[in-house]
């Protein structure tokens, strides 16, 4: 599963370079017959309610123009990220999967941003983070640009050029799939 961050600060080349990264997850994995799904995240304006978005459903053979379209119709929608409530949801998919590997790829560009009245969103984000490896998920952080995912993922990589995603997409997907870590 590969979950987008979708928030304002994502805006511009980011975003455009989330967009890439989705598209190569999705390539990546289509010839192998490996079942996956993309979600975008953000939050509502004013009551700072979580908003996913589906790009592409596990078992979905999504072309990769119509994927640039979905992407295309929430890029006027960027707000504040839950991180954790998208990583939550996601996890919850992914245990209802029947396949043995599940696997989590997270594309963000900082540190969790809104819900400030839910409580400390770091620490929800690192908790179902946290929750998520307990359950046997593989939890992936690839910050687009920014460090702050070393703070979040045990797993992590920073990416700061579009020429670096894709190889970085896929040596991840190789290494969930092939050595199981």
């Amino acid at each position: 599963c590969l979950l987008v961050d979708c928030s304002g600060s994502m805006s511009g080349r980011k975003f455009d370079m989330a967009c890439a990264g989705a598209g190569a997850f999705a390539e990546a994995l289509k010839p192998l017959n490996i079942a996956y799904s993309i979600y975008g995240f953000t939050n509502t304006v004013e009551e700072e309610h979580p908003i996913l978005w589906l790009f592409s459903e596990f078992g979905e053979k999504t072309p990769q123009q119509e994927l640039i379209t979905r992407f295309d119709k929430v890029s006027g929608g960027l707000w504040q990220n839950s991180d954790g409530d998208a990583i939550a949801y996601a996890t919850s998919k992914l245990m209802g999967r029947k396949e043995h590997r599940k696997v989590l790829v997270v594309l963000s560009d900082g540190s969790p941003a809104g819900r400030d009245h839910a409580g400390n969103i770091d620490w929800y984000t690192k908790s179902t983070i946290e929750t998520a490896e307990q359950m046997g998920v593989d939890v992936y952080g690839i910050g687009i640009m920014d460090g702050n995912v070393t703070r979040f993922y045990k797993q992590n990589v920073v990416v700061n050029d579009l020429n670096a995603l894709s190889p970085t997409i896929l040596s991840i997907i190789d290494r969930a799939i092939v050595t199981g870590k």
